[in-house]
């Protein structure tokens, strides 16, 4: 919706429009939106030619990858000069090819929609955008009703380890490729699983593989469950007559791997379930994020995990930092942010009783366990306790001042920053807290300062003296 309110007011402005998407379920929906809410004229660039192609139409819907094969590779098909480029799915367009198209555009304005603003490693989109503009936190449409809250169904983490233990994959880190050879154990039946809490829902199944969701819809459907299986190898019609019976509700279960990850729109959807690890922030977000719609009578997305992926990514709902910007040399030891990451951990409790995933509380909200708070015994040695001398502002004040100060030395002397910390310590016998050592600036050399520094020096050279004279 808000990809067509710039179209519209590109339209008012006289300013053409191109859509970009990346499958052809998107842009299906695209044109529906188009012919419902803004009845205006549009032309179609897409492989099976079902639109109407009009290069002479202001508003352009067109498929990414077709844009790739006639204007880069196979040169067929010039494109006219436009304002305004609006890419969907805005993630998906890392590739060499799809940021070559992207080049063409170079007195366009660019803009990018996306739920999850990183590449699937976590990394940021450097791609040429300007600004990230997060227009609402998951947390806050779920608060004002635009999306439904998520209750979690998950494996407790020590099933999960010992999980990966027998898969032979203590670690997280997995390849694709790695899974078909010894795909990670998942925790508990899919199909009974579903019949036990939802059963009466529209539900999406992600496996990791074709062969995984296929024969997971052959269990579904021995279980007398409407269940299909669709993939991306599979024609178009063939996948608009597989996705037209799941929205019509003749089919209650899709299996697929990606091809329902993304974008696809229909809020009907009230159970998602994740038969596939991933360590990618960006898929889990695109998977769960099918079933949040909101639909009339929907009051949330069950969310069935049997990979344990919410113990990786945890809620969806936890505020997390998005960037677009280059990510900068951590310190030593510590992680790298990556774009995506939790702002804060949230507690998370697996019920005891009904095996609900849930944090914030200690009440299950699905069936009211409650987790009493039990004692643990800890360790006591001997010690003396002493008084702490409170906190004296004016003399921290001036022990900074002469931190700045050293640093300015430094500076002069062609010393490294790490030589002001140290002399410091000669004086105070402690190191500088981290804090100043990132946001102290360097200050004019005090008299005090200078002859510290002297008396330091001189101090070394005695130092060295005794030491060859040993």
């Amino acid at each position: 919706m808000m990809a067509m309110e710039l179209i519209f007011r590109a339209y008012k402005r006289g300013e053409s429009s191109f859509f970009l998407a990346p499958r052809h379920e998107l842009l299906r929906q695209a044109a529906k939106k188009l012919d419902t809410w803004l009845p205006l004229g549009y032309g179609m660039i897409t492989a099976n030619e079902r639109g109407v192609m009009d290069l002479y139409q202001p508003i352009q819907v067109a498929s990414v990858d077709t844009l790739v094969s006639r204007v880069i590779k196979r040169q067929k098909l010039v494109l006219p000069p436009v304002h305004n480029v609006i890419l969907d799915e805005a993630h998906l367009y890392m590739t060499q090819y799809r940021t070559a198209l992207i080049d063409m555009f170079p007195t366009s304005r660019i803009y990018g929609f996306t739920a999850t603003p990183a590449k699937g490693n976590g990394r940021p989109l450097d791609i040429g955008f300007q600004s990230l503009i997060e227009a609402a936190t998951v947390r806050e449409l779920t608060e004002a009703g635009y999306l439904v809250p998520v209750h979690y169904k998950a494996p407790s983490l020590p099933d999960l380890k010992k999980a990966r233990e027998l898969a032979g994959k203590s670690k997280r880190d997995y390849t694709d490729k790695e899974m078909d050879e010894a795909m990670l154990p998942l925790i508990g039946d899919i199909p009974e699983n579903w019949l036990r809490y939802a059963a009466d829902r529209r539900t999406v199944v992600f496996a990791h593989s074709v062969g995984n969701s296929v024969w997971l819809a052959q269990r579904f459907r021995e279980l007398g469950v409407a269940a299909e299986h669709c993939d991306g190898t599979a024609e178009s019609g063939y996948r608009d007559d597989v996705f037209g019976r799941f929205e019509s509700g003749e089919t209650q279960v899709l299996c697929n791997v990606d091809l329902a990850t993304y974008g696809y729109d229909l809020p009907a959807i009230s159970c998602v379930v994740i038969a596939r690890p991933t360590t990618s922030v960006v898929r889990y977000y695109q998977m769960i994020g099918r079933g949040m719609r909101v639909e009339p009578g929907k009051e949330d997305c069950l969310l069935i995990d049997h990979a344990g992926v919410v113990h990786e990514h945890g809620f969806v709902a936890e505020d997390r930092h998005w960037s677009i910007k280059s990510l900068t040399k951590s310190l030593k030891g510590s992680r790298k942010k990556r774009s995506g990451d939790r702002e804060k951990k949230e507690l998370h409790l697996r019920c005891k009783r009904c095996g609900c995933v849930f944090g914030g509380s200690l009440t299950c909200p699905d069936c009211g366990y409650y987790f009493e708070k039990t004692a643990k015994r800890f360790t006591v040695v001997d010690g003396e306790l002493q008084e702490l001398e409170r906190r004296d502002p004016a003399a921290e004040m001036e022990r900074r001042q002469f931190y700045a100060e050293l640093l300015s030395f430094a500076q002069l002397s062609g010393y490294k920053p790490g030589w002001a910390a140290y002399a410091y310590e000669a004086k105070y016998k402690t190191m500088p807290p981290d804090e100043w050592r990132f946001r102290t600036k360097p200050a004019p050399v005090s008299n005090a300062t200078d002859k510290f520094v002297k008396f330091l020096r001189i101090r070394r050279a005695r130092s060295r003296k005794k030491s060859a004279s040993a």
